[in-house]
């Protein structure tokens, strides 16, 4: 068995040189001792040798070190609950106290409702009287409405018809012309001067107390002057008072009885005529060519009023009245024209006419 290669070491060649050099030199062979006859496992790899045992310590740190921090983590974990177990009970004690002072307050809240309900229910009752009183104080003011109605129509037609009796037992001054008094005459600085009288008759019932007479003289121009001018004069002057500087006052306010005249003059004189007053007569014709002879012509006019009241009422009633002053030729009646500036007309050739467009207001 011992000479089978697979029991034999690597030491063994030596051997047996050293046994070959031994038998040379003569002498005894060395003992080798028995070879245990159990199987040696084959000898371990010089590059593989048992590696150390720090590793192994190293991997119980780090598990020691893991089981360290799970620790914490459960000790940390389990103080959050109690804190947060804790946090709900605090927080469950304060909703179970502020459940039972709402319900204290809302108890109180429903008393108040309850009462403002009871006192509104009593509002409302005495609301319904207070309706009911009113709608019969209606239906009475209904009937008074209706009956005051019935009295006002009544008093209206009462009123007019004693407005109307009024009216027709008043006193009405009616104003006429009756003749010339003088000539028209012009003086050395233009100057214009005229008379003539007029008739105020009393018309009404009552007598026309406070009866006085204001006129004014204006100087009417051609044209749409001619048209409007008189009745616009009439109506300034007497709209208003009367004025020393524009109107002339006849007489002492007197008083005219019914059916009763007075004779009243108007004799007046005025300053020369202004340029803008002074007619040239007659008016250019457009195109014509051929020279015209044009003369200077005034147009007076006298504007006025009376003033008067009827019996003992004290309401004004005024009578306008607008005269024209003009000349016919002296050869025998003609149609009345505008009198030349400057030359004196004699009396029986004066025309005083009522003003064709209108006499002033008359109430």
């Amino acid at each position: 068995m011992l000479d089978h290669p697979e029991f034999q070491s690597e030491e063994d060649p030596p051997n047996a040189r050293g046994d070959e050099s031994a038998d040379k030199d003569g002498k005894s062979p060395v003992s080798i001792s028995p070879i245990s006859s159990h199987p040696q496992p084959p000898p371990t790899p010089p590059g593989s040798a048992q590696p150390a045992k720090e590793p192994s310590k190293w991997r119980d740190n780090v598990k020691l070190g893991i089981e360290l921090l799970g620790l914490a983590a459960l000790i940390v974990y389990t103080v959050f609950s109690i804190l947060q177990w804790a946090q709900i009970r605090w927080t469950n004690r304060l909703t179970r106290e502020a459940l039972n002072g709402s319900d204290y307050t809302l108890q109180e809240t429903l008393k108040k409702m309850q009462a403002q309900t009871d006192a509104t229910n009593h509002l409302y009752g005495e609301a319904q009287k207070q309706t009911a009183q009113a709608t019969i104080l209606a239906n009475n003011s209904a009937k008074q409405a209706a009956a005051a109605t019935n009295i006002a129509g009544l008093t209206a037609k009462q009123f007019d018809q004693n407005q109307r009796l009024i009216e027709s037992q008043r006193a009405s001054i009616d104003v006429s012309f009756l003749h010339v008094l003088n000539p028209v005459t012009f003086s050395d600085l233009g100057g214009m001067s005229a008379a003539f009288s007029l008739a105020f008759k009393n018309d009404g019932s009552l007598p026309a107390n406070l009866t006085a007479v204001r006129y004014k003289v204006i100087f009417v121009q051609w044209g749409d002057d001619l048209f409007k001018s008189p009745a616009q004069k009439q109506s300034e002057l007497c709209a208003r008072p009367p004025t020393a500087d524009e109107s002339r006052i006849v007489g002492v306010p007197t008083t005219i009885y019914k059916d009763s005249a007075l004779e009243w003059q108007i004799n007046f004189g005025t300053g020369r005529p202004t340029d803008s007053e002074i007619i040239k007569w007659p008016p250019p014709q457009r195109g014509d060519a051929s020279p015209i002879v044009q003369t200077l012509r005034v147009y007076p006019v006298v504007v006025g009023c009376v003033d008067y009241q009827s019996g003992a009422m004290q309401n004004g009633h005024q009578t306008g009245f607008i005269y024209t002053i003009e000349r016919v030729g002296e050869n025998g009646p003609t149609m009345p024209t505008l009198i030349n500036f400057g030359m004196n007309v004699p009396r029986e050739s004066v025309v005083v006419s009522r003003y064709f467009f209108s006499q002033g207001k008359t109430y």
